[in-house]
């Protein structure tokens, strides 16, 4: 998150330091000017930015500068009037998006307890952990009270139906995606969460070759990898499975072997 204190000497220091890493990350940015000021030091030292739709940025300048990628599906859902323009250049722009549902999904509030002690990958988590995320849920869902507690989880799944419908418009123009759960947070641990993301992402009608596609060629093209198909001249880490994913994801949780 950029300070709107910075002087452009600390924000050329800054980049100079990044230079060797894919892209800088943008949580949130104060203002425009200081967006111009970021983006036109990443265009020198050719230098990209991904992260999160900025609130206080326009459209116009937004869509001219290095921006390579948006998470969590910003910009998309908050104003629904500029949603078919906001797809048009992301397209044009080969912006990539990665949607992250497990994070709103899970941010719901739609499972149990019990159903959150059994997420993927749950029993890797010690049980002095896990008993401190339920506690601090059950804290969360008593402080609301009931029904407020029904209607957050209503309202939160009707958003999600409408990250679904975005997801398959996406898909339908030729949007290049990235699957990630975000497992940033409570309940969703890394690797595991994948297998639930994809599973989420079939409420958005994707084939389960598309979504593959999203944890393998479309990574390899996002970062100008030489990976991601299994072909002649590729870096070609992967795994073995005894049945097809394509016809079953669930295949994908029981693996053979890794080379």
């Amino acid at each position: 998150t950029w300070r709107d204190d910075l002087t452009i000497d600390q924000l050329e220091d800054y980049v100079k330091t990044a230079k060797d890493f894919d892209f800088i990350k943008v949580l949130s940015i104060k203002n425009e000017v200081l967006f111009r000021e970021l983006d036109s030091l990443c265009k020198i030292s050719n230098i990209s930015i991904g992260g999160h739709y900025p609130q206080y940025v326009s459209d116009g300048v937004l869509f001219e500068s290095n921006y390579t990628s948006f998470e969590h599906l910003g910009g998309l859902v908050e104003q629904p009037e500029l949603l078919d323009y906001r797809i048009q250049e992301i397209k044009k722009k080969d912006i990539f998006i990665c949607p992250t549902l497990s994070w709103y999904s899970v941010g719901s509030g739609r499972y149990s307890y019990e159903e959150l002690r059994n997420q993927l990958g749950m029993q890797y988590i010690s049980k002095e952990i896990m008993n401190d995320w339920i506690e601090k849920t059950k804290h969360y869902r008593e402080k609301l009270g009931q029904e407020d507690y029904y209607n957050e989880v209503k309202e939160e799944l009707k958003k999600l139906d409408i990250k679904y419908k975005i997801i398959n418009t996406l898909s339908k123009v030729g949007v290049k995606m990235l699957l990630s759960p975000d497992s940033s947070s409570k309940y969703m641990i890394s690797g595991f969460g994948m297998l639930g993301e994809m599973k989420l992402l079939k409420n958005a009608d994707l084939s389960n070759l598309e979504i593959l596609k999203m944890a393998t060629i479309n990574f390899s093209d996002f970062y100008n990898e030489n990976y991601g198909t299994i072909e002649i001249g590729k870096d070609a880490d992967f795994i073995v499975l005894s049945q097809n994913p394509i016809d079953n994801l669930d295949a994908l949780k029981k693996v053979e072997g890794v080379f």
